[in-house]
């Protein structure tokens, strides 16, 4: 009786901890970023870390649309 409950708890993908670290941004996020890098509010760690997290949020998308 309880095989459903477990098969869907091994199966199913952890996106909560995203939600709570704070990893899982959403695209309004990176424009407003976008547009800070643009005006020269953000230092240069920051713009090399923005880049860095739209190109792996790019090739996951990627990743995920291939499959």
């Amino acid at each position: 009786m309880l095989w459903p409950i477990a098969w869907l708890w091994a199966y199913t993908k952890p996106v909560g901890y995203r939600l709570a670290y704070g990893t899982d941004k959403h695209d309004d996020y990176f424009h407003e970023m976008g547009h800070q890098a643009k005006t020269g509010t953000l230092s240069r760690a920051e713009i090399v870390h923005l880049k860095e997290s739209s190109t792996t949020r790019r090739r996951g998308r990627e990743a995920s649309a291939g499959s």
